[in-house]
C-alpha cells in the first residue's frame, strides 16, 4: 500500500475491493478488519467476510487502518485461496490538513489476544500464536532494517556524486 500514485503526485483517496470467493466462512480467517486505532484497539471496529461479489469501499486516509486476520483453512478446503480485485482511486488535491509525506504501508503489529492475562495458563495453540506474532514482528523489523540500509546507501551515493560535481566545477 502507499498514499500517493507510484508515478504521479495524485493522492490515494478510495479503496474498492470486490471479493471473488464462491464459498468462504468467517471462521476461516482472511476477513477484512477495520480499526479506529490499531495501537489501542484489541478488536477491529468491523470485520467483513470476503464473500462472493461482496464489494467494500472505504476512504483512504492516514487513519484508515485496515488489514485481515490470519487465514486458517480446514483440511478439506486447504486448496482454496482468498481472491479479490482491488481498485484504488486518486485525486489531484486533498484537504491540506490531511496531507502527509509520501510513504509506503505503515504496518502495526497485532495486540496480544485478550486471553493473555495474569493467571492464564498457556495451551499448545497459545504457544503457536506467540511464535507467529514474534515471527511477524521479526519479519517486520528485518524489512525496516533493509529499508534503512537502502536509504543510507542512497544517501552515500548522493554524497559521492555531490563531491564529484564540486570537483568538476573547480
Amino acid at each position: 500500500d502507499f498514499n500517493y500514485h507510484p508515478s504521479e503526485r495524485w493522492h490515494r483517496r478510495l479503496n474498492l475491493i470486490v471479493y471473488l470467493n464462491p464459498r468462504w466462512e468467517e471462521s476461516w480467517g482472511g476477513n477484512l478488519e477495520l480499526y479506529r486505532d490499531p495501537y489501542q484497539d484489541k478488536q477491529p471496529v468491523r470485520r467483513i467476510v470476503p464473500a462472493m461479489n461482496r464489494c467494500v469501499i472505504f476512504e483512504t486516509t492516514e487513519r484508515s487502518w485496515h488489514g485481515f486476520d490470519r487465514i486458517a483453512l480446514p483440511p478439506d478446503h486447504a486448496a482454496l485461496s482468498r481472491k479479490s480485485v482491488a481498485l484504488y482511486f486518486y485525486s489531484k488535491q486533498r484537504p491540506q490538513a490531511e496531507i502527509a509525506g509520501k510513504h509506503t504501508t505503515h504496518y502495526v503489529n497485532r495486540q496480544l489476544p485478550e486471553r493473555f492475562a495474569p493467571g492464564y495458563t498457556l495451551r499448545d495453540d497459545d504457544a503457536t500464536t506467540l511464535r507467529e506474532l514474534i515471527a511477524h514482528r521479526d519479519h517486520q523489523l528485518q524489512r525496516l532494517y533493509a529499508e534503512n540500509a537502502e536509504l543510507l546507501q542512497a544517501r552515500d551515493r548522493f554524497i559521492q556524486l555531490r563531491r564529484l560535481y564540486v570537483r568538476y566545477l573547480r
